[in-house]
């Protein structure tokens, strides 16, 4: 049985009382964020891969030093997101699943200090809110357990607050809960229902990885040991990214291939998928 608690508004002590008291294996927030990007629409999902707190950091000579250290959500809930979003219909808004946030527990009105934030995090920083660090936090302390964030933009961090518009809120939050929704159904569908089925092992102990690189035209990191690991959790099937390989971007803006040699059954194959596609072992 799938077990789902809602978390809103709380922080780390009391969201992870919430989780040891329930004991899901799965948890995903849902709400709202503030966009850090001006050219997302309003209404947008976003799917963190990775999320840092700008308030983290040391105190040298009275002077702060944000360190801005980054933390992951859940491989697994964050793949079947992925996975979902490439296949799904029919939905008024955008879902993006690429992307970072920053979190902190303060409301942050300040143009220069969104600014600051922004040069830090990069291109891939889109989102802003005030409990995905929290959760990531979590994430990576119970390693028996995923969580993720599902939110969507009600504003935009630029912008003054008083600017916003009446309904730019609940459309956020419609469209979080509509995509969550979606995913528990495509979670029970999928994943659940594997242990029903007589010939299939969430471990899929009939795949052996034989060598796995991710490839680009002037180079190639090995990534053997992480699709290991992707199988030994029951994943067979995700989007070819970075993330999801376990590894940092290795060069922006370039297009790259996923190259695995692998055998299933007894019988050796290989495939090379590019970057944003589906790999699927069969």
């Amino acid at each position: 049985m799938l077990r789902i608690v809602w978390v809103c508004l709380l922080m780390q002590a009391a969201i992870m009382n919430i989780v040891r008291t329930h004991n899901p294996k799965y948890t995903i927030m849902i709400g709202t964020c503030a966009s850090i990007k001006q050219n997302h629409k309003l209404g947008t999902v976003l799917i963190p891969r990775r999320v840092f707190s700008y308030e983290s950091g040391k105190y040298e000579n009275g002077v702060s030093k944000p360190d801005y250290e980054s933390k992951s959500f859940g491989s697994f809930l964050r793949n079947e997101a992925e996975l979902l979003n490439s296949r799904i219909k029919n939905v008024k808004y955008s879902i993006i699943t690429d992307e970072d946030f920053c979190s902190g527990g303060a409301v942050i009105d300040d143009p220069k200090m969104i600014n600051k934030i922004d040069r830090r995090g990069g291109r891939k920083l889109s989102g802003l809110d005030m409990e995905a660090y929290s959760i990531a936090c979590i994430n990576s302390i119970l390693t028996d357990k995923e969580l993720i964030v599902v939110k969507a933009i009600s504003d935009y961090a630029k912008k003054k607050k008083k600017a916003e518009k009446k309904g730019n809120k609940e459309l956020a939050q419609k469209n979080s809960a509509d995509f969550t929704l979606r995913l528990i159904k495509h979670l029970q569908e999928k994943v659940f229902s594997q242990h029903n089925k007589s010939n299939v092992v969430l471990g899929h102990q009939g795949i052996v990885i034989l060598s796995a690189t991710y490839c680009w035209p002037n180079g190639q990191v090995p990534v053997t040991e992480n699709i290991r690991e992707l199988i030994s959790r029951g994943i067979t099937e995700f989007i070819v990214d970075p993330g999801n390989l376990g590894v940092k971007d290795p060069i922006y803006g370039t297009k790259k291939t996923l190259d695995v040699h692998y055998k299933i059954n007894g019988k050796e194959r290989g495939k090379r998928i590019e970057d944003g596609r589906v790999f699927k072992f069969d």
